[in-house]
């Protein structure tokens, strides 16, 4: 037997084990090797791990040998820690961390690198954090880690703030992967400041020269909202690729230049490059934005000659725009021809047949998504509950309430509003403000009781909550001032009525037409 066995950085590789054990493992014959555990050195279990295709058994070589007293070594550890972060092995990853910290392997970098994609695969960034902080060295991957794991759980601060640190007291500077991994941040923040810092970065040290770098720059100056300085990065481009023509459209798409994406798009085309699925996507919103539903349906045929009908995005972009198209049918067929569908589609469908006043459908086809093993989201039910609203469907509402209860989603302010809605739409009031007590409120949440009061005999009630947002800091808007001096006409509150006009006045509200309308009374 081998007890405690090191082998010198595992770079001999033994081509007689290869040779013996990859035929029974491709075959699923886990037990020739099992039975070598008792006599087979540290590299050799190395590579029994990292040629099985079953996520188990190389957890099953790692603890045969911590029983045989093989010590893992630091190319056992990461390999063992990413098995973990790929497979979810939570409580596994743990256990080789309290492992590898008694055996001293918590000084080598690379193992940290894997703890940190790790901790954050789970979202604890506390743990990645802690695991950064601890680091005795750390390199540029460190760096790039634990920026990656704060833009991934979208903590966007905290990721900036780490390229902040780096560019201050690193002696790694921001290399093209840091870019890359930073600038998404910057995009969501609206931070055009930094993304231009970056950018000035980029250039004194050459990464602008990178395609990937290149497209990033697009990207983020595009949702900074700054148009020319997108433009100019991507025409001096030195190289480009689809990536940095889909940027460009999604630039001007993002930003209602919808002639110039489409114009950008044709372009595209005739300089031979070949468009994808993410170019389909972009492409067809602006298509809908301009009315161009006969090259809308063009952009189909093609999706359909290449196949990109398929892809779910592409899919959902085709539903949207026959949707928006008041042609729910061709969405329909769409939907329908998608083989593998995930939620976005569903909701999409959902949407469609509501907005097309196709309520029955809308509600029914809610129902096909749960059969269909599909769970409905917040955003289902907000889209069908205006549904049941306009049809006064209260047997279905209810059932979707109940639903959201189950689910937790009716703590969402968006589904409560729409389940508040609904019930007084369907003349519960009393169910409506039951929904209204227990629930996270807005403006929209006081304006659906208001205007739903003012249509009652309890009128008096939206007097009441007009003056209660007031007092809780809501800002009233034209729907608040339609329906409470709507109740001020109904329960001819004459005095109260000049009071409201008068506020209004100040808040200059009174030019609206629908308020001007309610203060003829």
């Amino acid at each position: 037997m081998f007890h405690h066995v090191r082998v010198p950085r595992l770079v001999i590789f033994t081509k007689s084990l290869q040779t013996l054990t990859e035929p029974s493992l491709k075959l699923g014959d886990g037990n020739f090797c099992d039975s070598r555990f008792s006599t087979t050195p540290l590299f050799e279990l190395k590579t029994m791990m990292g040629v099985a295709d079953d996520h188990i058994f190389p957890f099953d070589v790692y603890n045969g040998m911590l029983r045989s007293g093989v010590v893992p070594d630091d190319h056992t550890f990461p390999f063992v820690i990413k098995l973990c972060t790929d497979y979810t092995e939570v409580k596994k990853g743990l256990e080789v961390h309290g492992m590898l910290m008694k055996l001293g392997f918590d000084y080598d970098v690379f193992v940290n690198n894997t703890l940190l994609l790790f901790y954050g695969s789970f979202g604890d960034l506390a743990g990645a954090r802690t695991v950064f902080n601890e680091m005795p060295k750390r390199d540029l991957v460190s760096w790039n880690s634990v920026i990656r794991v704060f833009s991934d759980s979208k903590c966007y601060f905290e990721a900036i703030g780490v390229i902040k640190e780096m560019f201050l007291w690193s002696e790694f500077k921001p290399n093209v992967v840091s870019v890359v991994s930073v600038l998404p941040v910057c995009a969501v923040l609206e931070d055009e400041i930094m993304v231009s810092e970056i950018h000035c970065y980029g250039i004194k040290v050459g990464l602008d020269c990178k395609v990937s770098a290149g497209n990033a720059f697009v990207d983020a100056y595009g949702k900074c909202l700054n148009i020319e300085s997108s433009r100019r990065v991507f025409d001096e481009m030195v190289e480009r690729n689809v990536v940095s023509w889909n940027a460009m459209i999604g630039t001007f798409a993002h930003n209602g230049f919808n002639n110039h994406a489409l114009e950008s798009f044709r372009f595209m085309i005739d300089e031979g490059w070949r468009v994808n699925s993410t170019t389909i996507s972009s492409l067809l919103p602006v298509l809908v934005e301009l009315v161009k539903f006969s090259k809308g349906r063009e952009v189909h045929g093609f999706c359909l000659r290449t196949g990109l009908e398929c892809d779910v995005f592409v899919a959902n972009a085709l539903i949207d725009m026959y949707a928006k198209s008041e042609r729910s049918a061709e969405a329909s067929a769409v939907f329908y021809n998608l083989g593998s569908r995930n939620v976005v589609p569903w909701n999409t469908m959902v949407a469609n047949f509501a907005q097309n006043r196709l309520e029955l459908e809308s509600i029914g086809l809610v129902r096909e998504m749960q059969s269909s093993g599909e769970t409905p989201t917040s955003v289902t039910l907000t889209n069908v509950l205006p549904a049941c609203a306009r049809i006064g469907c209260l047997r279905s509402g209810k059932e979707i309430h109940a639903r959201s209860i189950r689910n937790g989603s009716v703590t969402d302010l968006f589904v409560s509003n729409a389940i508040t809605d609904m019930y007084a739409k369907c003349g519960c009031l009393n169910l409506a403000q039951n929904v209204f007590d227990m629930s996270l409120r807005d403006e929209v949440s006081y304006n659906i009781l208001i205007v739903g009061y003012s249509q009652t005999s309890h009128c008096s009630k939206s007097l009441e909550l007009f003056s209660e947002m007031v007092l809780n800091g809501m800002k009233h808007d034209a729907v608040s001032f339609v329906g409470v001096l709507s109740t001020c006409a109904t329960i001819s509150a004459i005095k109260q009525g000049k009071e409201i006009h008068a506020f209004a006045v100040r808040r200059m509200f009174h030019e609206h037409l629908f308020v001007a309308n309610s203060l003829s009374f």
